[in-house]
């Protein structure tokens, strides 16, 4: 059982190093429901209303509002949207102190007076679409958690699933989903502006909060780097692309 939730414990520490570095969005965040072919059958295989009748599994999907994964929900292919998303939304409690406001973007599959009670319990605001509207109107934030299904498709083991114990089943999605949120974190660190992000490495090591790269005493045209024994920022040129060489008129 622990070596089953190595990859859940993986998946927790990535998710933290990108709630530091980037932060995540859970002022709003969103939840879908995907089937997928299980050939094997399995704890969480069933009837799939889709494939005629064929093995298959449904995953309830909670992700924030960039799309990085917050959690899922396995089930039968045969069972409705709506009942898993109480369980669904549960996955928010291991993330600690959340928003005040939050809103779930739901599609017209969960356009029902129930949908609403469950949200009204969790003290969530609800942006659902309604029934025989064309969804581009409305789709607003939701297609975060549409591009995370695609993303977990792109794995071939979660796309045609042929593992029967859900707990298996789960440390696969722990996995791909250690792997999005870890790709993401790398774009977003490439592409974030280097004042919304903190760079010098010394308010890490004596707790202190981090500092913005231009209020930082190694700031300036020079990258900033920290000795692990003595603590302090030592700085050194930074290349500069394309060489001077390569820019030269012949």
């Amino acid at each position: 059982m622990d070596q089953a939730r190595v990859f859940a414990q993986l998946r927790r520490i990535v998710l933290d190093a990108y709630d530091r570095i980037v932060g995540l969005l859970l002022h709003d965040i969103a939840v879908d429901g995907a089937i997928t072919k299980a050939p094997g059958g399995g704890e969480v295989a069933g009837p799939s209303p889709v494939d005629r009748r064929k093995q298959g599994m449904k995953r309830s999907v909670l992700v924030e509002g960039y799309g990085i994964p917050l959690g899922r929900v396995l089930a039968g292919a045969n069972r409705h949207d709506s009942p898993l998303l109480g369980p669904t939304l549960d996955r928010l409690d291991a993330l600690g102190p959340l928003p005040d406001d939050i809103t779930v973007h739901l599609d017209a599959g969960y356009d029902s007076g129930k949908t609403r009670d469950t949200l009204a319990e969790r003290g969530l605001h609800g942006e659902i679409a309604h029934k025989g509207e064309k969804a581009p109107i409305q789709a607003t934030r939701r297609w975060h958690v549409e591009r995370t299904n695609a993303w977990h498709n792109s794995f071939n083991r979660l796309q045609r699933c042929y593992e029967r114990r859900e707990i298996v089943v789960d440390a696969f999605f722990d996995l791909a989903d250690t792997i999005v949120t870890l790709r993401s974190l790398i774009r977003q660190a490439w592409t974030t502006p280097p004042l919304e992000r903190p760079t010098c490495t010394t308010s890490m090591i004596t707790n202190q909060s981090a500092r913005p790269l231009r209020s930082s005493p190694c700031a300036g045209r020079r990258s900033t780097t920290t000795s692990r024994s003595s603590g302090r920022c030592s700085t050194r040129p930074v290349r500069s692309w394309p060489p001077r060489s390569a820019t030269r008129p012949r």
